[in-house]
């Protein structure tokens, strides 16, 4: 510390710079050149520092480069020092408030997979709904296993974009979730898809089907008002499923309920 600052005192920087890389080879080098070489790449040779991070990573003292970093807004090296630091959830941070600069797709889908907070992955969805939509799906299967689902159909529902999450509800249906199956189902009557929207509420029962039988009694599409009348019958509102289905002239179906 003292040659550096003897150095820099005297306005020598690159020869302090050259004396710390030819230092950094001996076998016996201290941790202490390395961070200092560090540090004077942020600040006068950025442009070198992502580099000598990733050559030398375990060899730094990675909580003062990160404060230096962060002083001068060195957004990417900074994502960086974090994920080496074990500090995941930061890192995330860092990507979604300072983006396209320090956002990466592969670091981000890293960080998710490893990151402590809840908050910090749901903060990450929003961001990707937002900014990288049709990367959305890439990252949701990375952290499929650790998202509460309900929370993210909620998060996307804000956003005006559940749409978006077509592949990855019809992945996690599975699990019978009632925010789930509720969105797949809006998404199925907005598509005009009743047969698939039929087979979904006959495999998945845990929504509100009665509900969903009011709105789509009131649907143009006769198809959709038969699967109505099929809601009905199964929650045993035997009245409204026949009275839907004769006002539509399914007697057929009339009959059948009926009986």
């Amino acid at each position: 510390a003292e040659v550096s600052a003897f150095y820099q005192a005297r306005g020598r920087v690159d020869e302090l710079i050259a004396l710390l890389e030819s230092g950094i080879g001996l076998e016996r080098a201290h941790a202490g050149l390395f961070t200092e070489l560090g540090v004077l790449y942020a600040r006068h040779r950025p442009a070198r520092l992502e580099e000598h991070l990733k050559l030398f990573a375990a060899r730094l003292n990675v909580p003062a480069l990160i404060r230096v970093c962060e002083e001068l807004e060195l957004w990417r090296e900074l994502v960086f020092l974090y994920r080496a630091y074990d500090e995941h959830d930061n890192a995330l941070a860092v990507m979604v408030a300072h983006a396209p600069a320090a956002w990466d797709h592969a670091a981000f889908k890293d960080c998710a997979a490893k990151a402590k907070s809840a908050d910090a992955l749901y903060r990450g969805v929003a961001f990707y709904l937002e900014a990288h939509p049709d990367l959305l799906t890439d990252l949701l299967k990375v952290a499929e296993a650790r998202l509460d689902h309900g929370r993210v159909v909620e998060v996307a529902r804000r956003a005006g974009q559940l749409p978006l999450l077509r592949e990855y509800l019809l992945a996690v249906q599975k699990n019978n979730l009632a925010p789930v199956n509720d969105a797949v189902n809006e998404l199925l009557v907005e598509e005009g898809d009743a047969e698939a929207l039929r087979e979904s509420t006959a495999a998945f029962d845990n929504f509100d089907a009665l509900a969903l039988a009011a709105r789509l009694e009131r649907h143009e599409a006769t198809e959709f008002r038969r699967v109505a009348a099929l809601l009905y019958k199964r929650n045993l509102k035997w009245r409204k499923a026949v009275a839907l289905a004769k006002a539509d002239g399914l007697h057929a179906d009339a009959m059948e309920t009926a009986a």
